[in-house]
């Protein structure tokens, strides 16, 4: 009995070795694809320099050289975006803000920075895909392609290629719909309540918006999982631990922007058109966060068809699955009437700005969904095409950042529609942007973003554009910055200048409601006149002034952060001894 039980033991041991090799098998294979993606970029030792790069750069610099330097402030930017004091992270997934500002500490260099981010958005995001797969019982050649179609895809890759945080967001919302496919098919529709609640609520301090859109995508999954589920009970208290451990992690998200927006009226992000910004197919490689291209159109027109010829045939998780993917298909797609529903609902303009957004939720079910159903024919031709599919998808990402790198090439450096400053030769600005002063090409490239600026009122969508807000962030900040000296010191900016009379003053720094701003010299807070943009115009004496710049958190924004950071570290405690513990045992 003793011999049966030790070769028992013997056996459990060597599946999870065997379980271990197999998973680092798994992450090879995507690192391959990843640097077969990633191939030209690494050869030509280039960045990639898009259209939303230098506003998350900005960010990114802001928290590592708060970490560098020791001078932290959860709410004003410190070091960049001209050092003005304005509000970004607070908005903006802080956690991830910190942790990449962390990579880029590390790495010392846009380059490597850019370069390894994006390997592990592909790879992170392909393990996602992955889990899914093989949760609905897919082979592993099946489950492998459909990992590395996932990377491939514009929507993930954008990251590297345009500087679209949204493809960060992307990479982390399978891990959530991760727990609505479980909850779908495991027994009595038993799900992980720590797993749901920790990857919702690293998503929340990643992506807002992509944690609400994974939240509706669940919807579906948890109404039938609870009507279907016998304990219905046991399935809400597991539910709602979820729901406390996501907000118990994304608690100081959630305080720090009710704050500002209860105490502030805020810019919107720029009101867009919805309907030129809807997905469209096109027969063609598919380049932008709109035109899917010819592979996914591919794979989404196979699934559909297959679908509708041969419904009664497929099984209900199937059914369930492709029937939400066409839902949100249909959505992101100019086929919905975005044009009527824009303008009945304005606030859609910026909340959503782009419907195409919403095609990450068709592109990881309908792909799952077609993996199902070659899995269940379990033919060598499908899975072949399957193959040839995913290897076309990988040779048009490699295209994409080989065109990218076309643009590092040339006498612009930056990709469109970035326009190098034509007093910067292209020779100069690649060596800006390889520079270990991380501060450099900030000070070259500099756009005028405006989002989250405090107003003295509401702009309307319709005036946003006579409003010209990034016009008014040149003028007020960009342009006068180089006549300030700024300094940081123990988390506050000090501001130095010199007047050669007393005058009416613009100062390039933002105020919010609770921004603090002192004059050093006579020792008084004052209360500035603000610009539209909410920059400070001050009464400055004749020869040197001297204003302190500080924020007036609230006790119960830094109580959050506190929470946050203990819950994140109690759960990355259990996470390692469970590990620990399964290995051992």
């Amino acid at each position: 009995m003793s011999d049966n039980v030790g070769s028992f033991l013997i056996m459990i041991n060597r599946a999870k070795k065997e379980n271990s090799f197999k998973y680092l098998g798994v992450i090879l294979i995507f690192s391959i694809a990843s640097i077969a993606i990633q191939s030209a970029q690494m050869y030509e030792r280039g960045f990639i320099l898009g259209v939303d790069s230098i506003f998350h750069m900005n960010r990114i610099y802001e928290t590592m050289m708060q970490m560098q330097s020791g001078e932290f402030n959860y709410f004003l930017s410190l070091f960049s975006f001209q050092q003005s004091a304005r509000i970004v992270n607070a908005f903006y997934g802080p956690a991830m803000a910190y942790l990449l500002g962390a990579i880029l500490l590390f790495t010392e260099s846009w380059v490597k920075f850019q370069l390894v981010t994006s390997f592990l958005v592909n790879i992170i995001g392909a393990i996602g895909i992955y889990r899914i797969a093989k949760k609905l019982s897919l082979r592993d050649s099946i489950a492998l392609m459909s990992g590395i179609l996932y990377m491939s895809s514009y929507f993930v890759s954008s990251w590297n290629l345009a500087g679209s945080f949204t493809s960060v967001g992307n990479m982390l919302i399978p891990f959530v719909i991760y727990y609505g496919i479980e909850m779908l098919i495991n027994e009595d529709h038993d799900f992980s309540a720590f797993g749901l609640g920790l990857s919702m609520g690293m998503l929340l301090q990643t992506h807002v918006f992509s944690s609400l859109l994974a939240t509706i995508t669940l919807a579906p999954f948890i109404v039938y999982s609870f009507y279907k589920c016998d304990n219905k009970k046991k399935f809400a208290i597991k539910l709602l631990l979820a729901i406390i451990l996501a907000i118990l992690l994304s608690l100081n998200v959630w305080t720090g922007m009710l704050h500002l927006m209860s105490s502030n009226e805020l810019l919107q992000t720029f009101p867009s058109d919805l309907m030129a910004n809807a997905v469209y197919f096109l027969p063609n490689a598919g380049t932008g966060h709109a035109n899917i291209g010819i592979i996914f159109s591919l794979v989404f027109f196979i699934q559909i068809c297959y679908s509708v010829t041969f419904w009664n045939t497929i099984n209900i998780n199937n059914k369930l699955m492709t029937a939400i993917g066409v839902i949100f298909l249909f959505i992101s797609s100019r086929f919905f009437p975005w044009n009527v529903l824009g303008q009945k609902v304005s606030a859609l303009e910026t909340l959503l700005q782009f419907p195409s957004r919403l095609i990450i939720i068709p592109t990881i079910l309908l792909l799952l969904s077609l993996g199902m159903n070659i899995n269940k024919h379990k033919e060598k031709q499908l899975i072949i095409m399957l193959g040839v599919i995913t290897l076309f998808s990988v040779s048009i990402a490699q295209n994409r950042v080989y065109e990218r790198m076309d643009s590092w090439k040339s006498e612009n450096v930056l990709a469109f529609p970035n326009k190098k400053p034509d007093s910067i030769s292209s020779e100069d600005m690649r060596n800006a942007i390889k520079s270990k002063n991380l501060e450099e090409v900030l000070n070259i490239v500099r756009k005028g973003t405006s989002d989250y600026l405090p107003l003295q009122h509401k702009i309307p969508n319709n005036e946003f554009e006579d409003f010209n807000p990034y016009t008014k962030y040149w003028t007020y900040i960009i342009y006068p910055n180089s006549d300030f000296n700024k300094e940081v010191k123990n988390g506050k900016i000090i501001v130095t200048w010199n007047n050669d009379k007393e005058e009416k003053t613009n100062i390039p720094i933002v105020k919010y409601n609770d921004t603090i701003i002192e004059d050093v010299l006579n020792k008084n807070e004052i209360k500035p006149e603000l610009t539209e943009i909410g920059t400070i115009q001050v009464e400055a004496n004749q020869g040197q002034n001297r204003l302190e710049v500080s924020y007036d958190t609230p006790s119960y924004v830094i109580f959050s952060i506190f929470i946050s950071s203990i819950v994140f570290i109690i759960s990355l405690c259990y996470i390692c001894f469970s590990k620990i513990y399964k290995l051992l045992n």
